[in-house]
């Protein structure tokens, strides 16, 4: 028992000191866009305007530190077409 409160003791120290390291970061919101047949130019475009105008205005306000489009080019069977990322 006495060697476990003394394991105990000495780990003390070394988790305290790692949370003394950690720095908060930001984080990303991510979306998984699904588009219908014959539907994802008519999308494209629409983020392409409206959206990116909105990041652009909250980038500039401090809001969004940055946003990304990924397209899934080969997209298998309940897979989405697009994700938008935000951080």
């Amino acid at each position: 028992m006495k060697k476990i409160l003394v394991a105990l003791l000495f780990c003390v120290p070394m988790l305290v000191s790692a949370q003394d390291s950690y720095e908060q970061g930001s984080y990303w919101g991510v979306a998984s866009v699904d588009t219908k047949s014959g539907q994802f130019d008519a999308y494209m475009d629409d983020l392409s305007s409206l959206w990116k105008k909105q990041m652009e205005m909250m980038q500039k306000a401090g809001k969004v530190k940055s946003y990304k489009i990924f397209s899934n080019v080969h997209a298998r069977v309940g897979e989405p077409d697009l994700w938008l990322f935000v951080e």
